[in-house]
């Protein structure tokens, strides 16, 4: 074994790999819309059937209009870009911690 192979093998073997759902961004973002579309789901016919509203200046078809194209849609969309754009301009794609912290904005 060279020099240069026991130096590569230290070096990758120092640092981890990302978790599997952090390294591509379709995943943690369908999975996040996936996860908001069946909650606001939820929440919107729990409005109907029990007649309330939230506190917010839109009415309850509104406020699911709203949550479905601004969660849900902006989620897959967000999803789709940071997966098909590296792809298209073969630059390397967002992984790990910057994927983690768009997914928590």
């Amino acid at each position: 074994m060279s020099l240069g192979q026991v130096a590569s093998k230290i070096h990758t073997g120092s640092k981890s790999a990302p978790p599997l759902w952090l390294t591509q961004g379709f995943r943690p973002f369908f999975f996040a819309a996936a996860i908001w579309s069946i909650g606001a789901l939820a929440i919107w016919i729990a409005m109907l059937a029990m007649g309330h509203s939230l506190p917010s200046i839109f009415d309850p078809l509104s406020w699911h209009i709203h949550e479905m194209l601004f969660g849900f849609g902006m989620a897959a969309a967000a999803g789709f870009l940071l997966t098909a754009v590296p792809n298209w301009t073969k630059r390397p794609a967002v992984s790990s911690g910057v994927l983690a912290s768009l997914l928590g904005l």
